[in-house]
């Protein structure tokens, strides 16, 4: 997640005011009780408590089906993800799975005729669509890399005091 949105830079700041190796917005830092967030320290553990405050929110979601939920709100805030989850439910799409439902709502997000009609209005929902995708994508190959690594590690000799 912190390569999708810094790319690890600790410095970094987007045009919407996100910042750090987490690009944690004033908004979020807010909401988990963090006035500070430009550390890389307090930038990370404001960070991590919103998304466990996500977390929380989506809890109804089965384990798999709320990462991507949780990656969604992070990315384009929560009040659009439940804006998709109000169109999931009228369309009859079960708002609690990502892949085939919410998935496909979000792009619904950009289209005049549905976000006049919404609470939040336009958001980029297949910018978000592809943001989840890629950041599950590079987990799975931390994954399959760091196992690797596990795997490597051993199969080493012991090491010898001499």
């Amino acid at each position: 997640m912190i390569f999708e949105e810094s790319h690890f830079d600790p410095v970094s700041e987007s045009d919407k005011g996100a910042y750090g190796l987490m690009q944690v917005r004033p908004i979020a830092a807010h909401a988990v009780g963090m006035d500070r967030f430009q550390s890389p320290n307090d930038n990370l553990s404001a960070g991590v408590r919103y998304l466990r405050l996500l977390d929380e929110t989506f809890h109804a979601a089965a384990e798999r089906d709320r990462i991507g939920l949780v990656l969604a709100a992070y990315n384009m805030g929560p009040g659009h993800l439940r804006d998709a989850q109000r169109l999931a439910r009228r369309f009859g799409f079960d708002p609690n799975r990502w892949e085939g439902h919410m998935d496909r709502m979000l792009p619904l997000l950009e289209l005049p005729t549905i976000y006049t009609k919404l609470p939040n209005g336009f958001a980029k929902g297949r910018d978000t669509v592809a943001y989840v995708r890629r950041t599950i994508e590079r987990y799975h190959q931390y994954e399959h890399q760091t196992a690797g690594a596990a795997a490597n590690a051993a199969t080493l000799p012991p090491a010898t005091n001499g």
